[in-house]
């Protein structure tokens, strides 16, 4: 996984690609908020990497 601190740019970078089998994931992160939104954010993206359905 590929994890960057999101920009004002237009585009952000939010994509799974397979790469000789392998899965590589590009995710952006929005660092310019309270510690708590930027944990949720990072508990998201491990779910979803790792496919759990609950909440951390």
């Amino acid at each position: 996984m590929l994890l960057y601190a999101q920009t004002d740019e237009v585009i952000q970078p939010n994509h799974t690609y397979q790469m000789s089998g392998n899965r590589i994931d590009v995710k952006t992160l929005n660092l310019n908020c309270e510690f708590s939104i930027i944990a949720e954010q990072l508990n998201s993206i491990a779910a979803d990497f790792f496919g759990i359905t609950k909440k951390l």
